[in-house]
């Protein structure tokens, strides 16, 4: 289980839903859409750029996890704060491949 049993999700500007139990369909809703989900930092924070279409060259929004040991406590999804993105400077992190080191 990735997620505490009280994690909250803020969908900043349109709702708030707490528990593991109303978080958890969230994830469901990015499997069924044409997205791509890159690591990256903002404003210090290291953020998840979400790229929506998929094939879009820059991100159209960000997702913030606040992790409570090794689960997430917390999540902002700013989707619905389409202008957020003209005003940060969103810098992808390369992640080394796991499958490399198996070489």
């Amino acid at each position: 289980a990735l997620l505490t049993e009280e994690c909250r999700l803020d969908l900043v500007s349109k709702s708030l839903r707490r528990g593991k139990k109303q978080v958890t369909p969230y994830f469901g809703n990015y499997a069924r859409e044409d997205v791509h989900l890159v690591v990256g930092r903002a404003e210090g924070r290291d953020v998840i750029g979400v790229y929506r279409p998929a094939s879009s060259e820059q991100p159209e929004y960000i997702i913030a996890l606040e992790l409570e040991g090794d689960r997430v406590g917390m999540i902002r999804d700013w989707r619905y704060v389409p202008y957020l993105m003209g005003e940060l400077a969103f810098e992808v992190i390369e992640l080394e491949d796991p499958m490399e080191r198996r070489s």
